[in-house]
């Protein structure tokens, strides 16, 4: 990890968990991650919001939301800042603006890379592209460069094969590392399961 890497706990009453906002242009970003997606293949959508990537998912996938509050009768409903994912099993977890707000991405990403079989699709905003006082007035809670990102999935049998810029959003396209994903695929792990 490079030493820019900080976490901070934000226990501003005003915190990012306390209010909801979406921005209207989020959708074109969901809308060009989701093109990483295949058909058939089970997606998890880590901080769901609005669940938009159901419109934009290919034939036949299924798909699951882990959000901060119910958004329809099969969410997961979860907050990873203060406590740990639900161990749900899927060929695509999918990110979207939401890794700026774990206080400790590191964790969040470790646990992320052990329930995916295939494809992590995540979007950041990097801190070469957002200095340290935006962040703060954003209340995000890291600070990681792009370099950041990719050791973190690296470390977590990850290798990021593609990343490009959406509304100034760095998205992530990591493929678990060929020999992991041979493994899982060997003993059958495809769609999601909770364990």
């Amino acid at each position: 990890m490079t030493s820019k890497m900080e976490y901070k706990l934000t226990n501003n009453s005003d915190s990012w968990d306390k209010f909801e906002y979406f921005e209207p242009h989020w959708e074109e970003r969901t809308e060009r991650m989701a093109k990483y997606i295949l058909p058939n293949q089970s997606v998890v959508d880590v901080g769901c919001g609005e669940m938009k990537l159901l419109k934009y998912l290919p034939d036949n996938c299924s798909y699951l939301g882990i959000d901060l509050q119910k958004r329809n009768e099969e969410t997961v409903v979860c907050n990873f800042n203060k406590e740990a994912l639900p161990k749900i099993v899927s060929d695509v977890y999918f990110i979207a603006g939401v890794l700026e707000y774990a206080i400790d991405p590191e964790s969040l990403i470790k646990q992320i890379s052990s329930n995916t079989s295939d494809t992590i699709i995540c979007s950041y905003c990097i801190l070469e592209d957002f200095p340290q006082n935006v962040r703060d007035d954003l209340k995000w809670a890291n600070s990681l460069t792009q370099k950041d990102i990719n050791i973190l999935f690296n470390k977590n049998g990850f290798q990021v094969h593609n990343t490009f810029k959406v509304i100034r959003n760095t998205i992530f396209i990591a493929k678990r590392q060929t020999y992991i994903r041979k493994f899982l695929h060997f003993f059958g792990v495809r769609a999601y399961t909770k364990f």
